[in-house]
């Protein structure tokens, strides 16, 4: 039943089965998939689940604060296209100012150019 909704509503789908992770996982990234999650088939939405996804990481520059917030607004550092906003919770915000450059991680960035579930990466402040 679940193929024949997926296929009705163009959703792409992995086929057959799998015990490999990492074969798995690949063959979803070469599909363009996100990534694959892995959770007892008795699981609540609650319950801890593994999870393995795509993610990339943007060299950003600051534009400036989100007023009221911890978040700043952010650009691609070497083309300046908007890149959306990033939360730099912890006091990190208080670290940057315009112009500072950032490392970001996210899942991918959207069409209009806007990172998707941006996030600072580790060693985040690349420069001040």
């Amino acid at each position: 039943m679940r193929g024949e909704i997926c296929t009705a509503h163009g959703i792409p789908q992995v086929r057959g089965t799998m015990t490999n992770g990492a074969a798995l996982l690949q063959l979803v990234m070469d599909g363009g998939g996100e990534g694959v999650c892995k959770k007892r088939l008795d699981a609540t939405w609650y319950d801890a689940m593994i999870v393995a996804k795509r993610m990339d990481i943007w060299l950003c520059r600051v534009r400036g604060p989100v007023h009221g917030t911890q978040s700043v607004f952010i650009e691609d550092a070497a083309s300046g296209q908007d890149r959306g906003r990033v939360a730099l919770r912890g006091g990190k915000c208080d670290h940057v100012r315009p112009g500072s450059l950032i490392r970001v991680e996210a899942m991918a960035a959207h069409d209009s150019g806007k990172l998707r579930q941006p996030n600072p990466c580790r060693d985040w402040l690349v420069q001040y």
